[in-house]
């Protein structure tokens, strides 16, 4: 019966103690990482109403989607881009876009998951640009905890804007909204 409770006790001290356990809970260091955005479907909220939507942040700062974390970190208008020329009227918007993977799986990115709105709501999708550091070129998948930076260029309206953003991954359609930055 001592034997009993001694264990008991030791094992009680151990729980507590944290049990001298290595704590790898965060090998990547994400734990500093923002909670990611509230869905905005009903069946977020349990309550049949859907939930607030999250203002879009700004060039600099990070929107979350997912376990997918986007900061828009430079934004550039340019002429052309490796191999493009801007068609007569157009313009390029050059982004430099940090993408982490948060989540626990290695998983792929797309150009297909960002869209740039405009000001009237038209939608550009990333110009094909076939160079390594551009979206079409990113190496796959993109391994879990990794945080990647991409280039991605959208051919647009001499003088449109101001724009937003829009991030999407496939993991999350259907569940959640997309990340949104806007982008002066």
């Amino acid at each position: 019966m001592k034997a009993r409770l001694l264990f008991l006790a030791i094992a009680v001290a151990a729980a507590a103690l944290g049990g001298g356990c290595i704590d790898n809970s965060d090998p990547y260091g994400l734990k500093d990482m923002p909670a990611p955005a509230p869905e905005a479907s009903a069946a977020s909220t349990g309550t049949g109403q859907p939930a607030a939507k999250v203002a879009p942040s700004k060039v600099g700062q990070p929107a979350s989607v997912g376990t997918w974390l986007v900061v828009v970190k430079k934004v550039e208008i340019a002429s052309g881009v490796p191999g493009i020329e801007a068609k007569a009227g157009k313009e390029m918007v050059v982004l430099t876009v940090g993408v982490t993977n948060g989540g626990a799986l290695n998983e792929d990115t797309h150009p297909d998951f960002f869209t740039l709105v405009g000001p009237d709501g038209t939608k550009h999708k990333p110009v094909k640009v076939e160079d390594a550091t551009f979206i079409h070129g990113t190496a796959e998948p993109i391994i879990a905890g990794e945080a990647r930076e991409v280039f991605m260029a959208f051919s647009v309206d001499k003088g449109d804007g101001p724009f937003q953003l829009t991030y999407l991954p496939m993991s999350e359609e259907g569940k959640s909204e997309p990340a949104v930055i806007d982008v002066p």
